[in-house]
């Protein structure tokens, strides 16, 4: 998706600009979420190896951070879901012509705005716990 910036024109009034920004914003969690998912399978695979066994690392961790990894998963899936239906009504957003419908789009966007940073915020949370776990291991595998 372009440039927000450059999708503005001197035409377009507060509400458009305001359009738009929603627009590439959930474009922007959509893209977000999608990356997470592989993100996700990296680490699941990584934690599932056989570089677990090698380097000795507690393997109860390791299903720990696996287990709570797929759970992330599920609701990061759902999400997307999420995402994709309110990127697909936004479309109809443009046949709002009164205030009340507009509002509820802008309500809808901050809900999901919030519920999605609490999700990649857990991400991140889960993520830092798994690099440290895996470089942990491999810091005392080569200092053998």
């Amino acid at each position: 998706m372009e440039n927000l910036i450059n999708n503005i024109q001197k035409h377009h009034n507060e509400e458009e600009i305001r359009d738009l920004g929603m627009t590439k914003e959930v474009f922007n969690w959509r893209e977000e979420l999608e990356f997470t998912n592989e993100e996700i399978h990296f680490y699941t695979t990584l934690l599932s190896s056989n570089l677990i066994e090698r380097t000795r690392s507690n393997c109860e961790d390791a299903n720990y951070l696996f287990q709570q990894l797929q759970d992330l998963k599920d609701s990061n899936e759902s999400h997307i879901e999420t995402c994709i239906r309110f990127q697909n009504s936004l479309e109809n957003m443009k046949e709002c012509d009164d205030v009340q419908c507009d509002n509820q789009y802008l309500k809808e966007h901050l809900y999901l705005k919030e519920m999605f940073e609490k999700h990649f915020m857990e991400f991140r949370r889960i993520k830092a716990s798994a690099f440290r776990y895996v470089k942990a291991g491999i810091d005392s595998y080569l200092l053998k």
